[in-house]
């Protein structure tokens, strides 16, 4: 049976929420835009590993999940296109896209995974590229475009538009057969920054918890006992997304986060630890709960920034990297492995024109040992040549 085309017309979803995958495309922050598109695809990309089945069609009108990966591939790619039409030209009328016609003429079921995830990562970082130029800009959000059936965009309700496509196709994916959207290597990284945490900390007495960390004002209490409730906070957010609802990260947001804080950091040494023991156990076993439904839940995270639960583990894991290195205890930067400097540094290179004083330029590219600089980007590691940076979170 053939795949019968989707004639529908989608514009909606600029007006009201998408009720199959519950997307609001009205409510987001176009600030947000080139992060989403990121983090879709590293959705897409996970997906794509998976060893075998992804050629296996649900029933044999709709597409499998390789044919989906394809699809929004090549969105991203079609969107950078028309994209820059609409900043180059007044008004542009787009050429018509026949997403099923294409996906039969460059047959998308027998293209390889590997190949699809690596293209579809280039052309997400291209299109995340273009709108993060777009926001800083700030003056290009009411250029508009035409598509070839008359429905009229500016690049805003463009933006809008486009985002919905590929979200919506996570949860096209998601009930079938062998798909996983869990960031499983997310979640292994997770499990060995733990157990680098747990060697470090094993011998720790009570004169030593209450030693002051290298966070001013913090002990190694005060950091231990931050990182056994950040746990607690992914374990709050996971049973929400296990019954698909939002919840906030901390109860009482800031001020109560601050309050656990404090109410643990003067405790012994050994309840200290076996309360992070306990909460990083629970932490796994309730992402290992998580079902695929659930890792596109979202939830306002302490600073109020939506985050899909796909994310979560991936900022874990950052927490643990970086206060490992706040307690004063042995590791330093300089013992971040490569696959962290490889993730992150991109991601905190992207914030720096927003950090940097005023008429302050960026260091050369390649003038920085590359662990020193995301140190330096983390606000972990200063140089007389380098300007202090604005906070980074």
């Amino acid at each position: 049976m053939p795949i019968v085309p989707d004639t529908k017309d989608w514009t909606w979803v600029l007006d009201r929420p998408c009720p199959e995958c519950g997307f609001v495309a009205s409510a987001f922050d176009l600030a947000g835009l080139p992060g989403m598109i990121r983090a879709n695809a590293a959705a897409w990309q996970d997906l794509l590993s998976a060893p075998s089945g992804l050629d296996r069609r649900p029933s044999p009108d709709r597409w499998s999940p390789l044919e989906y990966a394809c699809h929004v591939r090549d969105v991203f790619r079609l969107y950078d296109v028309r994209l820059h039409l609409m900043l180059d030209e007044d008004d542009p009328a787009f050429a018509n896209w026949d997403q099923d016609a294409t996906a039969v003429e460059d047959s998308y079921n027998t293209q390889s995974p590997p190949v699809v995830a690596g293209e579809l990562t280039a052309a997400a970082g291209a299109l995340a590229d273009s709108f993060a130029s777009v926001a800083a800009a700030g003056d290009q959000w009411t250029r508009t475009g035409t598509r070839s059936d008359g429905a009229h965009f500016t690049v805003e309700s463009f933006a809008r538009y486009l985002i919905h496509d590929p979200v919506h196709h996570l949860y096209d994916v998601a009930s079938m057969p062998g798909v996983s959207l869990a960031p499983a290597r997310d979640i292994e990284r997770v499990a060995a920054a733990e157990r680098r945490l747990a060697e470090t900390v094993a011998g720790l007495t009570d004169d030593m918890v209450r030693r002051p960390s290298l966070l001013p004002s913090w002990t190694i209490g005060h950091l231990l006992s931050h990182l056994a409730r950040n746990a607690d906070s992914h374990v709050r957010r996971s049973r929400a997304a296990i019954k698909g609802e939002a919840v906030d990260q901390y109860p009482g947001g800031f001020e109560g986060r601050a309050s656990a804080i404090e109410a643990g950091a003067g405790r012994s040494a050994a309840e200290v630890l076996a309360d992070l023991r306990n909460s990083t156990a629970a932490m796994q076993a309730a992402w290992r709960d998580v079902p695929n439904s659930g890792w596109l839940v979202e939830s306002p995270d302490v600073g109020g920034r939506s985050r899909a639960m796909r994310g979560l583990p991936a900022r874990r894991w950052q927490e643990l990297e970086v206060h490992l290195v706040d307690l004063g205890l042995g590791p330093t930067h300089r013992d971040w492995s490569d696959d962290f400097v490889a993730a992150k540094l991109p991601e905190l290179r992207r914030t720096l024109a927003a950090r940097l004083p005023a008429g302050e330029p960026a260091p050369r590219p390649g003038s920085l040992d590359e662990r020193d600089e995301l140190a330096w980007l983390y606000g972990r590691w200063r140089s007389p040549d380098l300007p202090e940076l604005a906070p980074w979170g």
